[in-house]
């Protein structure tokens, strides 16, 4: 599908620059995004913000957690 990255959501974070990286990165721990996305495509993309951001050389300390509420 066209617009979708690894994670299959449907808006990738387009990421350049290392604030766009931290912001993208932490909008990934938020209860909207999880719900918006999904929690499993959330993960996904949190894990790939993170690579990201061990590659430029950035330290990361925030394991994912999910925000919703299993039923």
């Amino acid at each position: 599908m066209a617009g979708k990255g690894k994670c299959g959501v449907p808006n990738p974070m387009n990421i350049r620059s290392n604030k766009e990286l931290l912001m993208g990165h932490s909008i990934t721990h938020t209860k909207n995004y999880q719900k918006s996305v999904g929690v499993t495509k959330a993960r996904c993309e949190h894990g790939r913000t993170s690579a990201l951001m061990i590659k430029r050389g950035m330290k990361h300390k925030s394991p994912f957690k999910s925000k919703i509420k299993r039923k």
